[in-house]
């Protein structure tokens, strides 16, 4: 009868561990997945920018026969804004950087009207990226992570 009235009940502090170690085990996966996740979402949305800005370079070229000048080394809005028109809505700025916008070069920055090259570019993930093009059709960058793009035939799509 005594037997009968005793109940087993609740968890062993061994089957509790594992509980907690199958569950923290999951918890560590998951974290770096979204960390990941955030550093993609991040490269995706330069990549969407530095297209967008492309496309505006390239429409600036077909109503005005030249490339923007580099005025600054930086895609600001009076590369590809006018009064009359806009090209773009906002300049977005980098968001690897943050507070600036995306840099800007061209083949012939002291002559914008003959320039046949440009190269628009981030600074990537460690900052230190940058982007220049020469009359050789040829487009160079200081940092393998360096996201950038181009309208020359060579390397042209830079990390995108």
């Amino acid at each position: 009868m005594m037997k009968f009235l005793r109940k087993k009940g609740g968890f062993t502090l061994i089957e509790m561990l594992m509980v907690i170690l199958i569950i923290g085990f999951l918890v560590g996966i998951l974290m770096i997945r979204a960390s990941n996740v955030a550093a993609d979402a991040k490269k995706k949305a330069v990549a969407a920018d530095l297209k967008s800005l492309k496309a505006a370079v390239e429409v600036h070229y077909i109503r005005y026969g030249q490339y923007p000048a580099d005025v600054s080394g930086y895609f600001t809005a009076d590369i590809i804004e006018d009064s009359a028109t806009r090209l773009v809505d906002e300049i977005p700025d980098d968001p690897y950087n943050g507070t600036t916008k995306y840099g800007y070069d061209t083949d012939n920055e002291a002559d914008p009207a003959s320039a046949q090259f440009y190269c628009i570019y981030s600074v990537g993930p460690d900052g230190a990226g940058s982007c220049h093009v020469n009359v050789a059709d040829t487009v160079t960058s200081t940092d393998t992570n360096n996201i950038w793009v181009s309208n020359c035939k060579t390397n042209n799509h830079g990390g995108i």
